[in-house]
């Protein structure tokens, strides 16, 4: 079984998924995390992606790359402190 091959990733990535998981799927909107093994350089990088589909293809809108568990761990903390405003 080919990992994430249902994910609209550009061709260059398209065989690199080690592993991938759906955050969200609805409205048009998909948000999904991958773990990806670039390429030329071999190395493993993890991935959010968020696709919009337009006239039934679906578009890149943004993503996020974490090249360093470090990379993750600041941009977390600095995203879970910031979250727990939502609830004040």
């Amino acid at each position: 079984m080919d990992i994430g091959v249902n994910f609209p990733l550009d061709p260059f990535y398209k065989g690199c998924i080690l592993d991938a998981e759906t955050i969200s799927n609805r409205n048009g909107w998909w948000t999904a995390v991958l773990l990806i093994k670039a390429p030329r350089s071999n190395e493993k990088f993890v991935a959010l992606y968020k696709w919009q589909q337009v006239q039934g293809s679906w578009r890149k809108r943004s993503s996020w790359k974490f090249k360093s568990n470090q990379d993750f761990l600041t941009t977390f903390s600095i995203v879970q402190k910031l979250v727990q405003s939502l609830d004040k």
